[in-house]
Parts: structure tokens; C-alpha cells; sequence
């Protein structure tokens, strides 16, 4: 009970030399208040590792010559394609009609 009392004491005002004693209630308050969000963070983290290993994987994989075969572009079952090959469709993707729509300035999709 006492501690409610202090924090009531603290929002009412008080001064003086009774300035300084609302502070830890305030900071067991805050304390509390950061762990809960800690064990909320906890959950967030394990959705963004879950998401960081998702990406890393993904760039092994373009960087192995893996990412087209495991999505189904080409490639066969998880082996890798050729330098040539990969610079081909890396070619071929950046040359294509949605990706120079897109990097065009002039043609303005977002009106």
C-alpha cells in the first residue's frame, strides 16, 4: 500500500523536499513496464530470426546459383546453374518489360 500512496503523492504535485521520494515507485513502475515489453520483444525477435534465416538462405542460395531451381525457374532439383547462365537470366530479368516500366520515371504507375 505504501508505494500507491507515494505515486498518488507524486502525481498530486508534492515539491519540496518530498520531491525525490515518488521516484521509485516510478522507476518500479517503469522497470515492470520494460520487462513486459522485453517478453513481447521476445516474441518479435524469434518472428525476425524465424525471417533472418529465411533471408540468409535465400542469398546462399543466389550465391551458390541455387535461387531460380528453388523457385522453380529453371535449374534442376536444387543444382546449381553456370556463371553464364546465371548473368543470362540476371540479363534477362533487369531487361525485361515490368522491370524497365518500373525504374522509367516517365511512366509514372503510382498515378
Amino acid at each position: 500500500g505504501g508505494g500507491a500512496g507515494l505515486d498518488a503523492l507524486g502525481g498530486g504535485g508534492g515539491g519540496g523536499a518530498n520531491g525525490d521520494m515518488p521516484s521509485p515507485p516510478r522507476r518500479e513502475t517503469r522497470e515492470r513496464e520494460l520487462r513486459e515489453a522485453f517478453n513481447q520483444m521476445g516474441d518479435a525477435n524469434e518472428v525476425l530470426n524465424s525471417r533472418a534465416v529465411a533471408v540468409m538462405t535465400r542469398m546462399s542460395d543466389k550465391l551458390m546459383g541455387r535461387d531460380y531451381a528453388a523457385e522453380g525457374g529453371g535449374g534442376g532439383g536444387g543444382d546449381s546453374d553456370t556463371v553464364p547462365a546465371q548473368v543470362q537470366r540476371l540479363i534477362s530479368q533487369a531487361t525485361s518489360h515490368e522491370a524497365l516500366c518500373q525504374s522509367y520515371i516517365g511512366w509514372c504507375p503510382f498515378w
